[in-house]
């Protein structure tokens, strides 16, 4: 089976036993996919989505090959129910290895959660914002987190005045805004995890096009047929290559100690120019806790952490250009509304 991702991304020697893993958005898709790599590699998994049937389906298969599994449900369109979550992974664990912010997706225009947020903002941002902050301190010292964004965000550029009010980011572009939100706060999570001396890495991933994952099918009209049809053209990513290049970026080697970078086609990449703004990042992590109601997490006046500072990216692959594919595939869209 040459499609399985840990053999895409070169890791399927790669011992994962006795770590814990949390995938969001992993009864279905690419973070499904990965999440059943991850169980064959030794690791322990967290199953997370919204719907039950579907999330007992993903623990029954990683139970048949040998991987402790459980599911948790959260609606990542509720800041109570991503809480819950943080807190059942504490209960449930006694420390994070890998913590995958997958869940999200590209949503119908003109909703807004409970919050008034823009809902892919929210889904696809500020509740992984949110999950990261309440499990810092749950996180081995060695703990990876990887993010899920996607070369649609060299389309966006940040503008925090358009997740509330009238004035509203929609469709594709409220997609691509988010996509850029996850760049800019992977790469901010790296800064302050150093600051605070936790060895800790944090980098984003771009898994390609991935009609098959489920992307889109929130989608009003022929849009989600039309996605479904793209799994024939020549170029377009499979599910087993995106989950590869989540992967590539949680387990391999070769990402020993590299941290802050953009990933794809399993090499750190250049993102855009508006995802390299650290005055973008920095207000981006602000307003994000403003939204939420909490402090910022990791602030810079945090206590410095005892261990080694993560390293920088010396270790990493040779830079090259970002990826070509137009948009990224994420799984399991986490809302409960009947969009």
């Amino acid at each position: 089976m040459s499609d399985l991702p840990e053999r895409l991304a070169g890791v399927s020697a790669v011992d994962c036993d006795g770590r814990q893993a949390l995938v969001t958005g992993s009864t279905s898709g690419i973070g499904r996919a990965a999440a059943l790599a991850l169980g064959r590699l030794g690791a322990d998994v967290i199953v997370h989505g919204r719907d039950d049937a579907a999330g007992a389906e993903v623990v029954d298969e990683l139970s048949r090959i040998g991987a402790d599994a459980t599911f948790v449900e959260a609606d990542f369109a509720s800041i109570d129910a991503v809480r819950q979550l943080a807190t059942t992974v504490r209960d449930k664990t006694d420390g994070l290895d890998l913590l995958v912010n997958n869940a999200g997706g590209l949503f119908r225009d003109g909703t807004v959660t409970d919050a008034g947020v823009e809902f892919t903002f929210h889904v696809n941002h500020l509740s992984p914002y949110l999950l990261t902050a309440d499990l810092l301190d749950h996180l081995r010292e060695d703990a990876r987190v990887v993010t899920t964004a996607s070369d649609a965000h060299k389309g966006a550029t940040l503008n925090l005045d358009r997740v509330r009010g009238d004035e509203r980011h929609t469709g594709l572009a409220a997609y691509s805004h988010s996509k850029l939100a996850n760049v800019l706060f992977a790469s901010e999570l790296a800064r302050r995890l150093e600051a605070a001396g936790r060895a800790v890495t944090s980098n984003s991933v771009h898994p390609g096009a991935i009609p098959g994952s489920g992307f889109g099918r929130f989608l009003p009209g022929p849009l989600p047929a039309l996605l479904r049809r793209l799994e024939a053209v020549p170029g377009v990513t499979s599910v087993a290559d995106g989950a590869a290049e989540l992967l590539f970026v949680a387990v391999s080697p070769r990402m020993d100690g590299v941290t802050g970078r953009y990933v794809a086609d399993q090499r750190p990449s250049t993102p855009s120019t508006a995802a390299r703004d650290r005055d973008a990042a920095r207000r981006l992590w602000a307003e994000s806790a403003a939204l939420l109601g909490i402090d910022p997490p990791l602030a810079a006046d945090s206590p410095v952490v005892t261990g080694d500072s993560a390293a920088t990216d010396d270790s990493a692959a040779t830079d090259d250009s970002a990826a070509t594919d137009d948009s990224a595939a994420t799984d399991d869209p986490p809302s409960g509304r009947d969009r």
